[in-house]
């Protein structure tokens, strides 16, 4: 047998020790990495959940718009249309001659 073979090998342990603390340094910080992540992701879930009703309620009232618009403008349209029946009575009224008034 040689020498060689018995001689366990040379370890630069203060080269694995700080090997060791850079990976346990760089572990620590992706868990507060992951933490601070974690945090945000549970804020973005607070405020979708806040923000879903409103957004429900505002997509009702943006179908519904179109139908109210509809609606509006057959209103317009009436009142118009009874407008112009009262002004030609009006016109009307006012063009006949004045009743006389003669009392006996």
């Amino acid at each position: 047998m040689s020498a060689n073979a018995t001689t366990p090998p040379t370890v630069n342990t203060s080269a694995a020790l700080s090997d060791l603390q850079n990976l346990r340094n760089d572990l620590i910080s992706l868990a507060r990495a992951v933490v601070a992540l974690q945090q945000r992701v549970a804020e973005a879930e607070v405020n979708t959940t806040e923000v879903r009703p409103q957004l429900t309620a505002l997509k009702a009232h943006s179908e519904s718009l179109p139908q109210a618009l509809r609606e509006l403008k057959r209103g317009e349209a009436a009142l118009k249309k009874r407008l112009d029946t009262i002004e030609s009575r009006l016109r009307t009224l006012e063009t006949q001659p004045a009743p006389s008034s003669s009392r006996s």
